[in-house]
């Protein structure tokens, strides 16, 4: 996910037709579906896709292809961490630098509201994770700051349902590259090793790379490569692949809220769970643990229908909120799903 950021509002929105929408859909769902698989969905040519696809990347509304790796299951857990910040523009930059090239830290978002930052931070323990929070605030002069524990994600969305005037259904490919039929493997006991860390570093920033030009990178044999990426698939380590999609330049906003929630096991809870997983504008959330319970980011097209969601929330579930705390993303420095610390510590 790529958010809206200040300079983008002087840009010219880019429109999507339908096929530009099932195609981003198409790439959401897998995002190594070849050209033909997609141009036969779309009913255009393989050109024509590339040609699509190549337009979407020039007009900055694809940025890129990531792998969602499930860093729980390499033995990481992961952590948000909220900042307010003294200000100190210089110190800024230097601090945000510092950032982008530690290891442990895969996500940075600058915000307009209260809180400046949110960091997403992993670690293999909770000691770690106090070093790299102690490194963190040394490095600038912090006010405050609220640590959340990622528990379970309620929802995980590239392409909402709203951007789409229909369904697309999953295609499944046979010997294409896409691994498609592998997610639906029953779930097996695998080690990753160095080898298996490396293909993932490479996935996980290029989602899209052939198997010929992967294999040619690690030193093995296509097959070999493909073989691992299966193994890695069927063991919930290799979750997705998905595209980086800028909002921003599809005239969206990406509001992050914060909830704090009273009566956990009241059947409220569960119609929550049920309402975040279902509705259009909610594109990621998660339950932690900290001052707050559910993290979640809202794409939205203006200030109006982002207050429309939130009304609608705490009307339904307002004997189970007790406060939320809304964040306007503004930046974006860093988002990863497989940070450096993950093969260095190996």
């Amino acid at each position: 996910m790529k958010v809206l950021e200040k300079t983008e509002f002087q840009k010219e929105h880019v429109r999507l037709d339908l096929r530009d929408k099932k195609i981003i859909k198409l790439l959401s769902l897998n995002a190594r579906f070849p050209l033909t698989l997609i141009a036969k969905h779309v009913r255009l040519t393989r050109d024509a896709v590339k040609y699509r696809i190549e337009r979407l990347e020039q007009n900055e509304v694809l940025t890129g292809y990531l792998s969602l790796v499930n860093l729980k299951k390499l033995g990481w857990s992961s952590y948000h961490v909220f900042l307010e910040l003294h200000a100190n523009p210089e110190k800024e930059v230097e601090w945000v630098g510092f950032l982008k090239k530690h290891g442990n830290v895969n996500a940075i978002l600058k915000y307009s509201g209260k809180l400046d930052y949110e960091l997403a931070i992993i670690s293999r323990d909770f000691q770690e994770f106090d070093k790299v929070l102690q490194e963190i605030t040394q490095k600038y002069p912090v006010k405050d700051y609220e640590i959340l524990i990622l528990l379970e994600t309620l929802k995980s969305s590239t392409f909402p349902e709203k951007l789409l005037d229909e369904k697309v259904h999953l295609i499944e490919g046979k010997h294409d590259g896409s691994f498609a039929r592998d997610f639906s493997h029953a779930s097996i006991a695998y080690e990753p090793d160095k080898k298996d860390l490396r293909i993932l570093r490479i996935l996980a920033e290029d989602a899209r790379i052939q198997l010929v030009g992967l294999a040619g990178k690690i030193g093995l044999s296509q097959d070999a490569v493909a073989y691992r990426i299966k193994k890695m698939i069927h063991s919930r380590i290799l979750l997705e692949f998905r595209p980086v999609i800028n909002f921003s330049r599809l005239g969206f906003y990406v509001y992050t809220v914060l909830l704090r929630l009273e009566n956990l096991m009241d059947e409220s809870w569960e119609g929550m769970k049920s309402f975040i997983k279902n509705h259009p504008n909610i594109l990621w959330a998660v339950k932690t643990i900290g001052k707050w319970n559910i993290l979640f980011y809202v794409i939205t097209q203006n200030e109006e229908e982002f207050h429309a969601t939130m009304a609608e929330f705490k009307k339904r579930f307002a004997a189970i909120i007790k406060s939320y705390e809304a964040l306007l993303a503004s930046e974006e420095y860093k988002y990863t799903y497989f940070p450096e610390a993950v093969t260095s510590s190996r």
